[in-house]
C-alpha cells in the first residue's frame, strides 16, 4: 500500500464518512481505514501563517498577500480532538448565515 500511495496519484471520497466510525466515534469498524488514513495524511510544519483574526475568531482567517507564501492549501490532517463551532456572527443585525470554525491543535513545536 505505501509503495502504491508514493507512486500514484489517489483520490479521496469521504461520503457518508462516519459510517466508518464505531459508536462514539473514537475508533473505526475496519482497522484497514486506520492505517491508510494515517499513510495518506499529511505532517506539515506550518499550516497558515497565525497574523490575520475576524472579529469572531482568533487567526482565524489568511489574508490574501499571505496566500503567496504558503506552498498547499489543502492538507489531509490527523487531528486527535476537534472543536466545531456553528454560529451566526450577524444574528443580531439580521444576518442570519451562519459560520463554522474548528479549533485543534496540530503540531506544538
Amino acid at each position: 500500500m505505501t509503495q502504491a500511495l508514493a507512486e500514484h496519484k489517489v483520490a479521496l471520497v469521504l461520503d457518508d464518512f462516519e459510517q466508518n466510525l464505531m459508536h462514539g466515534g473514537d475508533e473505526f469498524r475496519n482497522p484497514d481505514v486506520a492505517e491508510t488514513l494515517t499513510l495518506l495524511a499529511d505532517n506539515p510544519g506550518v499550516l497558515w501563517l497565525n497574523n490575520s483574526s475576524t472579529y469572531s475568531g482568533l487567526n482565524d482567517r489568511v489574508s490574501q498577500p499571505d496566500t503567496q507564501k504558503l506552498n498547499n492549501s489543502l492538507y489531509l490532517l490527523p487531528l486527535e480532538k476537534l472543536k466545531l463551532r456553528v454560529f451566526a456572527p450577524g444574528a443580531d443585525f439580521g444576518n442570519p448565515k451562519r459560520r463554522v470554525q474548528a479549533d485543534f491543535v496540530h503540531s506544538t513545536s
